[in-house]
């Protein structure tokens, strides 16, 4: 969108301060990976730089299980205006009770490896080995782990409609996430 999507006011708040919000109080830590930590200068969040700047999101996900100090790890992409915290302790509860790497929510068939919880320790290596094999799609990368699907059915006791998994890739997206938000009943920081 020609500038960075989580500094973008949404309903009047950065995106990235709404997800934090959203998580805060719901998890034990929040770290933010970015190539431009100068722009995250928030109180109480730790940032870390990308070890794999020109990787994309595979490389924030490596960065950000490295940093993490808990083996369970919830992730949430920056243009995510509805992560939802209810969706990941399910996560987290089924990764508990499961022999797998992730915890892998799918809706319509789709994996969203951006909306999941990751065992840390068991992540890391796979991730590295899919950085050293040039794969820059965390689609393709998370699919040779041992992942629990988190199927849509599942999904939908916590997320009836889906929302968690939308992500804003342009400014029509952006627009209709907010007016969505706005349908839902939340309120506009700016009024």
């Amino acid at each position: 969108m020609g500038q960075n999507k989580a500094l973008m006011p949404f309903l009047g708040q950065p995106l990235v301060e709404r997800i934090l919000a959203r998580v805060k109080g719901h998890v034990d830590e929040i770290i933010i990976t970015t190539n431009t930590p100068e722009l995250f200068a928030i109180p109480g969040i730790r940032v870390v730089c990308d070890d794999f700047p020109h990787f994309g999101s595979l490389g924030g996900l490596y960065s950000g299980l490295k940093a993490a100090s808990h083996s369970s790890v919830a992730v949430a992409a920056c243009d995510m205006p509805f992560v939802n915290p209810r969706l990941y302790l399910a996560e987290a509860d089924t990764l508990k009770k499961n022999d797998c790497a992730v915890v892998l929510p799918f809706w319509d068939d789709r994996p969203q490896p951006m909306h999941a919880v990751y065992r840390r320790e068991e992540c890391l290596s796979e991730i590295l080995q899919a950085i050293d094999q040039d794969e820059r799609r965390v689609n393709q990368m998370v699919r040779s782990l041992r992942y629990f699907p988190f199927e849509m059915a599942s999904v939908l006791c916590y997320d009836p409609q889906g929302i968690a998994f939308i992500n804003v890739n342009s400014y029509d997206e952006f627009q209709a996430a907010e007016q969505k938000a706005l349908a839902l009943g939340e309120k506009n920081h700016q009024d």
